[in-house]
């Protein structure tokens, strides 16, 4: 199929579909503060309208931090709990060919750009596209490789069967009142009472440690908080009383610091440091 080297400046389709998850998120109840990050300016005020045509009441979503709707120039230093991204590009009107041209992606720093981006969101993200990973030439811009990166492991993250874990560190986790999911070589831990996503546990010890740090090093890039226990240490913790006990209350140590650490007051945008707080990216593609 060809390609198109034109950039759309607006998405309806996919503004609509952005629009769509937010009435959804504040028709559940949850207070959890919302975000919404486009590629354009003109996407940002398309989907700006939207909401104010439809009438949805952001008050529930407002209580402790206001909505954000902004374009990707306008997000470093902000963060919310939820954080939808609209990626914008797609088929020009009466065209075929994907675009090659991702605006401000497909400039030098793209990677950086796509980095500030992809780390706004607190607890979880879903990414709006309108274009398949296969139609990204990483070969163009640094910004596209990042691009295609992240959707690809999107992608295997997507097709993943989120399965309840079971194995060596069931024992730990049972003990601290946490649900285990599978993730590869790493388990999602969830409140068992709450629901509510924690951390991710990597187990090191069992693959080639540079895949263990390259894995662990986009886990954290994703947003996870990571905790690591080796192999060993998580099957003598299964099999001694003294080792587990040992073991659940370091796990629980570190996750409580992170989440004190999420609740301290944050300073001002200027002088706060890049944070990765726990969370799964989900992708939404052809809005």
């Amino acid at each position: 199929m060809g390609r198109s080297t034109g950039a759309v400046s607006t998405n309806a389709a996919e503004a609509e579909a952005v629009v769509d998850e937010l009435a959804r998120h504040v028709a559940s109840g949850s207070t959890a503060s919302v975000g919404v990050i486009a590629m354009t300016m003109q996407q940002r005020d398309l989907i700006r309208r939207r909401i104010a045509e439809r009438g949805i009441d952001l008050g529930p979503v407002t209580r402790s931090e206001a909505v954000m709707v902004a374009d990707y120039n306008g997000v470093q230093g902000e963060e919310r709990d939820v954080v939808l991204i609209s990626l914008t590009f797609g088929r020009r009107r009466g065209e075929t060919a994907w675009p090659t041209s991702y605006g401000a992606l497909s400039l030098p720093g793209g990677e950086k750009r796509l980095a500030v981006i992809m780390s706004r969101a607190r607890e979880r993200m879903v990414v709006f596209r309108s274009f398949p990973t296969e139609s990204v030439d990483g070969s163009l811009a640094a910004g596209h490789r990042a691009l295609l990166t992240y959707l690809l492991s999107a992608d295997r993250r997507a097709n993943d069967d989120p399965r309840p874990y079971k194995g060596v560190l069931t024992p730990v986790l049972d003990q601290n009142s946490w649900r285990g999911v599978s993730l590869g070589n790493a388990v999602g831990v969830v409140d068992a009472k709450t629901e509510r996503t924690l951390a991710a546990i990597y187990l090191t010890g069992v693959i080639d440690p540079l895949i263990e740090r390259s894995e662990i090093a986009q886990y954290r890039n994703a947003g996870w908080v990571v905790l690591e226990v080796g192999v060993a240490e998580a099957e003598a913790a299964a099999a001694d009383e003294r080792r587990r006990d040992a073991l659940c209350s370091r796990l629980m140590r570190e996750q409580r610091m992170f989440a004190a650490m999420r609740e301290q007051p944050r300073p001002s945008a200027t002088s706060r440091p890049e944070g990765r707080h726990p969370g799964r990216p989900r992708d939404k593609r052809d809005a």
